[in-house]
């Protein structure tokens, strides 16, 4: 068996970003909303995904948790239910900013464009032109 076959393959862009050890500590807060408290303990990360989720809704961390109380009330596990929602609320995002970044829209822009006009990779190659 060759070397290659056993090694992993070199990845130039990985897809993880570095770890830092803080991400992985529970964090526990208390979250009040309607006048009933919630004492929920979450990692770093998802604390600053409901921060982004909240924020882009254009409400408080406390009313986000109430509604994914709500929407899972039947499985009585709400830190999994919160996980979910941020792993979604990302990957809707996501979605949503590939398809502003992609070459259909990028080309669209530019036949808009009445002047010449070019768009450029991140390693400033022309990408297309119109």
């Amino acid at each position: 068996m060759s070397a290659s076959a056993t090694s992993p393959p070199s990845n130039p862009d990985p897809l993880l970003l570095p770890l830092a050890k803080e991400d992985f500590g529970l964090e526990f807060r208390v979250v009040a909303r309607g006048g009933t408290r919630r004492g929920i303990r979450l990692e770093r990360a998802f604390w600053i995904s409901l921060k982004q989720m909240a924020e882009s809704r254009k409400c408080t961390i406390g009313m986000l948790i109430d509604e994914i109380a709500g929407v899972q009330a039947q499985s009585g596990n709400l830190t999994s239910a919160i996980r979910v929602a941020c792993i979604r609320g990302q990957a809707k995002e996501n979605v949503t900013l590939s398809k502003l970044a992609s070459i259909t829209t990028i080309n669209a822009i530019l036949v808009a464009c009445p002047s010449p006009a070019f768009a450029l990779t991140s390693s400033k190659k022309i990408l297309t032109f119109n």
